[in-house]
């Protein structure tokens, strides 16, 4: 059985980031209109910035999205 990412998505790493950041949209969306907990996504958008995008890309602009949800939930 394959290992999954840090994520728990997929194996590969670049993949694994980008289901992370979509599911973190659709939480951020959530949480702003008060059925996700707020502390619980700003924890996984936290831990979800750490990660690396070496240049990919797709990786890169699901990052920046993240940027736009953290700065939704700190307004």
């Amino acid at each position: 059985m394959e290992q999954l990412g840090r994520f728990g998505h997929h194996p590969d790493p670049a993949i694994d980031f980008e289901v992370e950041a979509e599911c973190l949209i659709g939480l951020t969306y959530d949480a702003l209109h008060d059925m996700a907990d707020r502390a619980e996504v700003r924890k996984r958008l936290s831990r979800a910035m750490t990660f690396k995008v070496g240049g990919v890309p797709s990786c890169c602009a699901a990052k920046a999205r993240l940027r736009d949800c953290e700065a939704q939930l700190a307004a």
